[in-house]
């Protein structure tokens, strides 16, 4: 399934610039919300959730069926055509109950959306 989908140990209670696609259990896809839908080369776009949760632990991240791995943040090696992201380390607050991070794209899509 094409979008963002990471595993998030707690309910999304608020989310702003994407909107939830699915849950299934932990695993959440998540998507651009129209006006944000085009990244252009070298652009970025950003989201944040408010979670019903003390923890902060995102695990699992993968873009468009990319997976990211532990350590760097780096996407596992993809084909060309398809453009790089990354994601930076995740912020969040207890108390506030929120948890926010920026992916960048290195390149525009050759892919239209659907």
């Amino acid at each position: 399934m094409d979008g963002l989908i990471f595993d998030y140990p707690g309910e999304i209670v608020n989310i702003c610039n994407a909107r939830i696609v699915s849950r299934v259990g932990d695993r959440y896809v998540v998507e651009n919300m129209p006006y944000n839908a085009n990244v252009g080369a070298g652009s970025s776009t950003e989201f944040g959730f408010q979670g019903a949760r003390t923890s902060s632990d995102i695990t699992t991240v993968s873009i468009n069926g990319d997976a990211f791995d532990d350590a760097g943040g780096e996407p596992a090696p993809h084909p060309a055509h398809v453009p790089k992201a990354s994601i930076s380390d995740a912020t969040g607050s207890e108390e506030g109950g929120s948890l926010s991070f920026r992916i960048d794209l290195s390149s525009a899509s050759e892919q239209t959306s659907p």
